[in-house]
């Protein structure tokens, strides 16, 4: 292989859901097209490592690891400090949302040669290329490098192209792994993009990012998005896609034209589901909800995050509690299954701000007894660097790390209040865990029709009560 593109699970097995690595994908394509050989490795830390031990080879050009802020980045170290140790000539190039939003400082760690950030696929090319051939790195955009001791990065790429049909080389994934049951009537689920870019700055997202602020929407052409879902129908037994576009529902022109393309060249009998924003849903008109569903949409997922106004206000979310019902009302009128997410612990938030939320889900809940597992858990929120609430957290005593092996904390299944959030007190991350754990118990209960209503009002109840404590 000349290139390995590396993804590393977060945790010691596979049994966690597992999402197809659509960068890795595009960023192959770019380098086949070129004549690379190329192979994907999204798999725990041991398994990448005893793949490469056999796949790698005085051939390979470079290892490239991706890599998320913390979730990632305790198994991307270890996996850099082997492969520098037994792989030394290969060097090693790392990508991914961090180093996007932290470019010199990953570049700095002794673990790092290259970096690309932003959108890579053309970047990516001319790196390689340049690694391959000896060539000059100093004017490649999109990327940084090392030279007599110092760092540099070069200055952004832009958006990648999207105006042709993209062959994306899925035969590079054990797909099976990615086909996720859905208690919905389907039994392969998966995942694709028709588009990139969000235009909405919520405070909490790297859209909010002045480095990259990924808010213009491109589209993806009609050609390859049927392309696409025509590979996962017929060589991977797709029966229901879901669009998981950063903001798939944008504007109602586009979604009629969608729904009208799908229903003349769309696979036979294929579920959708997809991302909304819940002001976007309320301005849809009944013709379009009525097409969307005749076209085999089937459900919807939305970021809520909070039950105080204050709170949504605050992290910019640009959507009111009133819009939040009026869109439940219609996901529920035309029986759409629901996906609700949740934030919480975020500065200036109280526990009557918490409560807020939580009677916003006991609401939620009680409309949504239809559908399967319909809430995600009050998330705790995490400062992601180079966002807005990222320098708000600054000033509100929490201390950003100062190198790339510091960011090994940041890790959301083992976070310290202490480290990562020092403004929250004990009995607000106490409530919280609470209220999550009965969230969890309820949500465990929706598997669809109504024979658990008795367990679930009871457990809606005793959810309700937290409000009044």
């Amino acid at each position: 292989m000349d290139f390995f593109i590396i993804y590393l699970s977060t945790r010691s097995n596979r049994t966690d859901v597992q999402y197809i690595p659509m960068g890795g994908l595009f960023l192959a394509e770019a380098l086949l097209n070129e004549g690379y050989d190329v192979k994907i490795l999204d798999d725990t830390l041991a398994n990448v490592v005893e793949s490469l031990r056999k796949m790698a080879s005085h051939k390979t050009i470079a290892f490239g690891i991706s890599t998320l802020s913390g979730t990632q980045l305790k198994n991307s170290i270890t996996l850099a400090k082997i492969l520098k140790n037994e792989f030394p000539h290969i060097p090693l190039i790392w990508g991914g949302a961090h180093v996007t939003a932290l470019p010199m400082q990953t570049l700095a760690s002794e673990w790092v040669d290259y970096v690309v950030w932003g959108e890579g696929e053309v970047s990516i090319t001319h790196l390689l290329n340049a690694i391959r051939n000896g060539t000059d790195v100093t004017k490649i955009k999109g990327i940084g490098y090392k030279k007599s001791g110092q760092c540099f990065i070069n200055e952004n790429a832009g958006y990648t192209p999207l105006d042709r049909l993209f062959q994306l080389p899925y035969h590079l994934l054990d797909m099976k792994q990615y086909a996720r049951r859905l208690n919905i009537g389907v039994e392969r689920g998966y995942y694709i993009h028709t588009s990139r870019g969000c235009p909405f700055r919520c405070k909490f997202c790297s859209n909010s990012s002045e480095i990259w602020p990924n808010t213009r929407m491109r589209y993806h052409t009609m050609d390859h998005i049927f392309n696409d879902l025509s590979v996962l129908a017929t060589q991977y037994g797709a029966d229901c896609v879901t669009f998981a576009d950063e903001l798939f529902v944008n504007s109602e022109e586009r979604m009629v034209t969608i729904c009208k393309e799908l229903q003349r060249e769309g696979p036979v009998n294929m579920k959708y589901r997809a991302s909304a924003r819940a002001d976007i849903l309320c301005k849809l008109g009944k013709k379009t909800l009525s097409i969307m569903k005749d076209t085999g949409f089937v459900g919807f997922g939305c970021g809520l995050e909070s039950g105080s106004q204050r709170i949504l206000d605050y992290m910019g979310k640009r959507i009111t509690l009133k819009q939040i019902y009026e869109a439940d009302q219609i996901l529920t009128d035309y029986h759409f299954y629901k996906s609700y997410n949740f934030m919480s612990c975020i500065p200036t938030e109280t526990i009557n701000d918490v409560k807020m939320t939580i009677k916003l889900i006991v609401d939620l809940f009680m409309t949504s007894k239809y559908c399967p597992y319909p809430f995600g858990l009050m998330n705790k929120f995490i400062p992601l660097p180079n966002t807005e609430l990222f320098d708000i957290a600054v000033n509100y005593g929490f201390q950003p790390p100062q190198n790339l092996e510091g960011w090994t904390l940041m890790d959301y299944q083992g976070d310290s209040d202490a480290v990562i959030r020092p403004w929250v007190e004990p009995a607000m991350s106490d409530f919280v865990d609470r209220a999550n754990a009965l969230i969890l118990e309820i949500n465990n209960l929706y598997v669809g029709g109504s024979s658990r209503d008795p367990l679930i009002d009871a457990g809606i109840k005793k959810l309700e009560m937290m409000v009044y404590e």
